[in-house]
């Protein structure tokens, strides 16, 4: 047995799993059947004792190559946990062929607006531009919302961010009503999405929601935790013209 051991185990040695596991299939279907003989002559029982030794050799390789993928894996898995751009930072995957970082589904719990944009590969909501309603015509602003609501889909579901697109469209129907709007209403309603939309805007909200007294009054010191993004997504909403008006049209005499 040692002997045709030995033999097997050369034979099929370097052989693809797959191609192993074909044959330990045709083994055991070759063995059931002779094995259903009421009766097997010589040859047949010495084919039943090679096929019993060449299974056993078979199942040992394809272990051994089930061990070798697990290796691989731990130690891909070893190199990407030892490169600093594949460990959760501001810098998580920025690295040429580095693993991304964890992002959560959507879903699980509320992705941090670094990993919103590591998973878009873009940032329509960027703030170099200075006031983008100032500074970006129409056109621009709502080719950055369609880019932001490509993004924000799993959150928002197809259906929704399509509700939100008419709101800048240049016509939309409701209830038997069409709006046009003009390039100005566009831009302005184009504004007003990006800025309420942005990732740090919302953990900055989620922040102030959590630890209220911290950003209450004149004194909280609740903006100081906030990052600069988050800070500047946070007055882009504060200045934004339309969320002026709002403020002005709902707080009347009470004032802040």
């Amino acid at each position: 047995m040692s002997d045709l051991l030995e033999h097997y185990l050369d034979l099929h040695a370097g052989k693809p799993r797959s191609e192993l596991t074909e044959r330990r299939e045709q083994i055991i279907a070759r063995t059931a059947e002779l094995e259903s003989y009421a009766r097997r002559s010589n040859g047949q029982a010495a084919e039943l004792d090679e096929l019993v030794a060449e299974q056993i050799a078979v199942d040992d390789l394809i272990k051994r190559a089930d061990v070798e993928i697990r290796r691989s894996k731990i130690e891909r898995g070893r190199e990407l946990m030892a490169d600093p751009a594949n460990c959760e930072s501001p810098e998580s995957g920025s690295r040429p062929g580095g693993a991304p970082a964890l992002v959560t589904r959507p879903g699980d719990q509320p992705e941090t607006a670094q990993q919103v944009l590591q998973r878009m590969h873009t940032n329509p909501w960027r703030h170099e531009d200075g006031p983008v309603n100032r500074t970006e015509s129409a056109d621009g602003l709502i080719a950055r919302c369609h880019a932001a609501l490509e993004g924000l889909e799993p959150q928002l579901t197809r259906e929704g961010c399509g509700k939100v697109a008419d709101a800048f469209a240049e016509s939309s129907s409701w209830g038997g009503i069409t709006v046009k709007r003009s390039k100005d209403e566009q831009a302005q309603a184009a504004d007003l999405f990006l800025a309420l939309s942005d990732p740090h805007y919302a953990s900055a909200l989620r922040q102030a929601l959590q630890y209220p007294a911290e950003f209450y009054g004149a004194g909280g010191v609740g903006f100081e935790t906030l990052s600069d993004e988050e800070r500047r997504a946070w007055r882009r909403v504060r200045t934004n013209e339309l969320c002026r008006t709002a403020f002005n049209e709902a707080t009347g005499a009470a004032g802040a």
